[in-house]
């Protein structure tokens, strides 16, 4: 009986500590979408053009991906080429990899996707203020 208890405890354990993930991928291709800034209708941008194996894993071993991304913005003169990562550092080194969600390094730049890949959101943080661009 313990033998039992002991393995079922174990298997409880062991979800409660795993994170799965689906692995859906970013769609390559283009949008444009309008945004306002500062009450000027202008136009926002995006290219993506890769997206490749980080060739890291989370702590849950999930694999994690770098997306490069061209994303601009007329009205402030904004043009970035940028590689965005789906790995999220948790503190105490531990990290999780997340489906629907990317960043930039420097976090200056969040995306955020559908459950087929499809780009739904991008902010982009641009001398203190978050410019919102939906899609």
């Amino acid at each position: 009986m313990k033998i039992v208890t002991f393995i079922l405890l174990s298997c409880l354990s062991l979800n409660v500590l795993s994170h799965t993930i689906k692995g859906t991928m970013v769609l390559k291709g283009s949008l444009k979408t309008r945004v306002f800034i500062k009450n000027k209708e202008t136009s926002c941008r995006i290219k993506i053009e890769k997206v490749k194996n980080l060739l890291e894993e989370d702590s849950f071993g999930n694999p994690a991906y770098n997306v490069r991304a061209q994303i601009g913005l007329d009205s402030i003169n904004f043009e970035k080429d940028i590689w965005l990562n789906n790995l999220f550092s948790l503190g105490k080194d531990r990290s999780e990899v997340r489906d629907f969600e990317y960043h930039s390094e420097d976090n200056s730049i969040k995306m955020k996707i559908d459950d087929e890949g499809r780009i739904k959101t991008v902010l982009v943080r641009y001398k203190d203020k978050d410019i919102s661009c939906f899609f």
